[in-house]
C-alpha cells in the first residue's frame, strides 16, 4: 500500500506566504496563474509587485490583461495610463479590444 506523504505546514514554492517571497518569484506565482486562468490570482500577486515596483512593465502588461479579461475597463485603463512603451500599449489596445473593452489609441 502506498505510504500516505506528510503534509508540511510550509508553502508550496508556487504558493509562497505573503510578504515571503521575491519580487521574481511573484512574478513568476502571477504569470503562473494568468496561464492557468486564474485571472483574480494573477491580479493580485502583480498588484503586489507593483506596490514595490510600480514601473515594473510585466506586471502592468499582466493587471491590464487581467482587467479587461475581468470586464474591468476602469481598472484596464487606470494600469494602461502608466505603459510608457509604445509596443506595449499597442498590444494591450489589441488583447483588451478582444474583450470588449477600449483602451483608446485606435
Amino acid at each position: 500500500a502506498p505510504v500516505p506523504v506528510a503534509q508540511s505546514d510550509e508553502a508550496a514554492p508556487d504558493e509562497a506566504t505573503p510578504g515571503t517571497a521575491s519580487a521574481a518569484d511573484l512574478m513568476n506565482q502571477a504569470n503562473r496563474a494568468y496561464d492557468r486562468g486564474d485571472v483574480e490570482r494573477a491580479r493580485g500577486l502583480a498588484l503586489q509587485v507593483l506596490a514595490d515596483d510600480p514601473d515594473n512593465v510585466r506586471m502592468l502588461r499582466l493587471v491590464v490583461s487581467s482587467a479587461c479579461i475581468a470586464g474591468d475597463a476602469d481598472e484596464a485603463r487606470a494600469f494602461y495610463a502608466q505603459l510608457t512603451g509604445a509596443s506595449d500599449r499597442a498590444q494591450m489596445e489589441t488583447r483588451c479590444a478582444r474583450f470588449g473593452v477600449e483602451l483608446g489609441g485606435r
